[in-house]
């Protein structure tokens, strides 16, 4: 069990860890501990016997530890969420911390979406199992879920954010290379995803902010199809697209207002457009219709009109 975690350092205190859990201990059926007490059970051979605070410790390591560490050993099958982990748990320990009241286990930040019978925590760089004596020790499995909020991290974007991302740029990969080969051109996304989600309407960013990759792949696919098809369909087209596109980037702008969207240019439908500023091809969005009609917002034709 441990050698899953072998960066990381068991540290419990079982006397602490027996005053806090010695109420609750005693109202469980007796079958939870006869494993325990049979372990703790006189040695003739080397007359030792193991203490309370050392059974209820092992116990702990054979409950607790074992199903976050297997939660953990599936958790960083993934690169990406074994990058972030290791990025949280700075002090390369897990701790126990037992509340004493159910209320007190809820006031924690985020506590409503974490789950109810205990959790794991990142703790100034510890990760903490915690539980609290109403609910020990019931439905301990709930110690591994949802390790992705676990190991989420700080700062703008969130794990999950940054996984749909990852997963998502092979998808505007392809993309591209679909367009290279109608226009002759490889264009490139610029897109800062911070930058991105920061601009966004605070009503959004709720169901988008972790779905960014998704997002800009689906309008990626949309200007691709429609600017690869009308190349593919007239040579001066193509032409138009590659003497306008001259710094063969690919942008994105959330506008501020939705007046401000409007004033920018003269067409585009109410929900987005793309258009050619300096050169760039930015996907222009209305804040008050984000990822809407998506499939239907980019005319070749008043894009590229100037050429």
């Amino acid at each position: 069990m441990i050698d899953i975690l072998t960066f990381l350092i068991f540290s419990l205190d079982p006397v602490l860890i027996l005053s806090a859990l010695r109420p609750a201990c005693q109202k469980q059926p007796l079958w939870l501990f006869s494993g325990l007490l049979a372990c703790s059970a006189h040695n003739d051979a080397n007359e030792r016997r193991l203490t309370p605070s050392l059974t209820v410790a092992i116990f702990l390591s054979i409950t607790y530890l074992s199903e976050l560490a297997w939660g953990i050993k599936r958790f960083c099958e993934d690169p990406l969420q074994k990058e972030a982990l290791l990025d949280c748990a700075t002090a390369r320990k897990i701790s126990f911390h037992v509340f004493p009241t159910k209320k007190d286990y809820e006031k924690v930040p985020r506590a409503d979406k974490l789950p109810r019978y205990c959790r794991a925590r990142v703790v100034d760089g510890v990760i903490v199992m915690e539980t609290h004596k109403e609910d020990f020790p019931v439905n301990v499995g709930a110690v591994r879920d949802d390790l992705i909020q676990v190991f989420a991290g700080e700062g703008p974007l969130s794990l999950a954010c940054r996984i749909d991302i990852a997963k998502t740029a092979a998808e505007i990969d392809e993309k591209l290379t679909e367009l290279e080969e109608a226009s002759g051109i490889k264009m490139e996304v610029e897109v800062d995803y911070a930058g991105l989600k920061a601009a966004m309407p605070k009503d959004r960013v709720e169901d988008l902010g972790e779905r960014l990759g998704t997002f800009v792949s689906s309008y990626i696919a949309s200007l691709v199809w429609n600017c690869a098809r009308k190349c593919k369909e007239d040579e001066m087209n193509k032409e138009a697209f590659v003497e306008i596109c001259s710094t063969k980037k690919i942008k994105f702008n959330i506008f501020k207002t939705a007046k401000e969207y409007e004033k920018a240019a003269n067409y585009g439908d109410s929900y987005g457009r793309g258009r050619v500023v300096g050169g760039d091809l930015v996907i222009e969005l209305n804040p008050d219709n984000l990822w809407a009609n998506v499939d239907y917002i980019f005319d070749f034709d008043k894009m590229f009109a100037g050429a």
